[in-house]
């Protein structure tokens, strides 16, 4: 009963393996083997290649105490916005969390995590004295939300960048 249903269903159908000339499989196959990886994407199961990056920023001349830095993909470079901490003038991104190859905006960020945190422990006070209280943004808008820092990532690396900023 089962081999006379398949037999209804082949006869039926559009496209069988009984219809496809044996040819077809013999020697096609090296169009197979070079289409499918192009038709599943080239990048890995991990996506674009990830680089390291490292560096030193300074602010006037001296280590920058606390602040972030971001690495945002420009094109034709695709991937995600990556950073990470600067502590002490210095910041490192290891490889599966840094940024893609190609180029990037970099993005300097001061660290407002003290300031946050003195308005959470005591909100009315800080409502009071907020104007008084909080000092300027000691980085620039031209290093972060306006930045033209850009930079170069290569897999061959080293990809070493320091930078020099100034609040005036």
């Amino acid at each position: 009963m089962i081999s006379s249903n398949l037999l209804r269903i082949e006869q039926f159908s559009v496209f069988s393996v009984s219809s496809v000339p044996r040819w077809c499989f013999l020697h096609l196959w090296p169009v197979w083997v070079v289409a499918c990886p192009i038709m599943t994407g080239c990048s890995g199961p991990d996506g674009p290649q990830r680089v390291a990056v490292e560096g030193k920023v300074t602010l006037n001349g001296a280590p920058l105490a606390k602040g972030s830095i971001r690495f945002v993909p420009q094109r034709p470079a695709r991937g995600p916005r990556v950073g990470g901490p600067i502590v002490d003038g210095r910041y490192r991104l290891e490889q599966p969390g840094g940024p893609v190859v190609g180029t990037m905006r970099v993005e300097i960020w001061p660290d407002e995590s003290d300031l946050l945190r003195q308005a959470l422990a005591n909100p009315t006070e800080s409502r009071k004295h907020a104007p008084a209280k909080l000092p300027a943004n000691q980085i620039p808008v031209r290093y972060n939300d306006q930045s033209n820092l850009v930079v170069e990532t290569t897999s061959e690396g080293p990809n070493r960048f320091d930078f020099e900023l100034f609040s005036k």
